[in-house]
């Protein structure tokens, strides 16, 4: 996340416009929890299942998609995908080494 992606006016216009409401009660433990969303219309919606949530596992592409999509902000797509086949490879001391090298000269990232 980078402050420009933060401060997008299309994200801001959605936040200004929503409101959390934490349940009295809730749930600790992930078996019974669930998350609701009641619009203005009165229209709800609930679940207790999202990508990557412990009941609806993330398949491997989703996380090569988000890795990408994470990736690309610092790096061309093409140098991503080598670091993504890196990663996904690396199996000993030699594969992690290679993959240092190959982040060494990374962008620097200003924190939020």
């Amino acid at each position: 996340y980078s402050n420009d992606s933060l401060n997008r006016e299309s994200l801001q216009s959605i936040l200004s416009r929503t409101e959390l409401n934490m349940v009295p009660g809730v749930p600790s433990t992930f078996d019974t929890m669930e998350i609701g969303i009641k619009l203005d219309d009165g229209r709800r919606s609930s679940t207790d299942r999202w990508p990557g949530h412990w009941k609806s596992r993330a398949e491997q592409e989703d996380h090569d998609r988000k890795f990408l999509s994470c990736a690309t902000q610092l790096y061309p797509s093409t140098k991503a995908q080598e670091l993504l086949d890196q990663l996904k490879t690396m199996e000993d001391e030699v594969s992690f080494r290679s993959l240092l090298a190959g982040l060494e000269n990374a962008p620097s990232i200003s924190p939020l």
